[in-house]
């Protein structure tokens, strides 16, 4: 709202007497020229049923493509402006599959294995960038971490990345310009359940979720190095600490290949956020309903479960969670920033529930 208008920020000033005056700066310029940005979908699937519905199957492919993208134009900070304005930029698709199979292994009288998968697959790509007026350049930078730029991810991470380390000189050798290091969003999402039914009144119930292909900037571990308080720096190698190498992959020095001299490289902290999660294991016992009529009740279930069993994660990632993020950061409609710094991991819990029906 208000982003086509030209806009004001209040800014006091001093006057010669030693007052306080009011005053404005320049916010935005404003674009009278916006318009809402426009997307068409094209989606294409089935449903199949077999052996009596014993095995299901359903497909969705699905290619999504936006066109005139609400972003910010930067603004040279000469023009005395301290807001870029919007404009209608550029072309993104996303495109992928969406799967669900569920299926019955086993249907015996006393015994039933069921079976359920669903899963997704994201292919996110900035097309162009046509609309956005930067002298010589074809892509966004919004800081020295993320870009846009066509034929890559939206808010893809860029890094210099290390080619080697030489211990002897203590010098790290790196690439001479930043290259992409992954996108934000992952690129496949899934959950896998499976269900034990015995005697008809006793289930055993586990679901297992992942994600994997995205990357976050860890936060935590690389403000622990810098102020010299992570318990690697403080540990020998042996136990725990950081190797002589790994000391140099993180504080440099660093040269590119080209010989010359590189700042803070954040190769180390673009961290994967791969993980498979035990998410809940329960075990229900459905009281027969010859016992529960004589409480009155139609029904009855009791319920043991216990929910955020365990946590295999990627053996990069220097956090407890890489589900848990603590900043995501957008501008318009598009993601500038995942990041993670000093999260803490998602609770254990033990439930006991009672269902009665009536």
């Amino acid at each position: 709202p208000g982003a086509s208008l030209r806009t004001y920020v209040p800014f006091p000033y001093v006057t010669p007497s030693g007052g306080v005056g009011p005053g404005v700066v320049q916010a935005s310029p404003g674009n009278p020229n916006l318009k809402p940005e426009r997307g068409t979908e094209l989606e294409g699937g089935f449903d199949l049923g077999l052996f009596h519905e014993r095995l299901g199957l359903e497909l969705t492919y699905y290619d999504k493509r936006t066109s005139d993208l609400l972003l910010q134009n930067p603004l040279a900070p000469s023009l005395a402006y301290t807001a870029n304005p919007y404009v209608n930029a550029g072309k993104v698709d996303n495109r992928g599959i969406e799967l669900t199979l569920r299926g019955t292994p086993i249907a015996k009288d006393n015994f039933t294995w069921d079976l359920a998968f669903t899963g997704s697959t994201l292919r996110n790509r900035l097309v162009s960038l046509g609309g956005i007026v930067i002298p010589n350049q074809a892509e966004i930078s919004p800081d020295l971490t993320i870009r846009y730029t066509p034929g890559r991810p939206l808010a893809a991470w860029y890094s210099s990345t290390i080619l080697s380390i030489d211990t002897t000189t203590g010098v790290a050798t790196v690439t001479n310009t930043p290259v992409c290091a992954g996108p934000q969003l992952p690129t496949f999402q899934g959950n896998l359940s499976s269900t034990f039914t015995l005697f008809r009144n006793v289930r055993l119930y586990a679901l297992f979720t992942s994600q994997r292909g995205a990357k976050l900037l860890n936060l935590t571990p690389l403000i622990r190095d810098l102020t010299g308080t992570s318990a690697e720096m403080n540990l020998p190698a042996g136990e725990g600490g950081y190797s002589k190498a790994e000391m140099i992959a993180r504080f440099g020095s660093f040269v590119t290949e080209d010989g010359h001299p590189v700042g803070l490289v954040l190769d180390r902290y673009l961290q994967s956020t791969d993980f498979v999660r035990l998410q809940e294991l329960s075990l229900t016992y459905s009281i027969p309903s010859q016992v529960a009529r004589r409480f009155g009740a139609s029904g009855a279930a009791l319920t043991l479960a216990g929910r955020n069993l365990h946590l295999w994660k990627d053996k990069g990632f220097q956090g407890w969670d890489p589900e848990v993020i603590s900043n995501t950061t957008t501008t318009g409609t598009l993601q500038l920033a995942t990041t993670e710094e000093f999260t803490v991991p998602q609770p254990r819990r033990w439930v006991v529930r009672l269902n009665v029906q009536f």
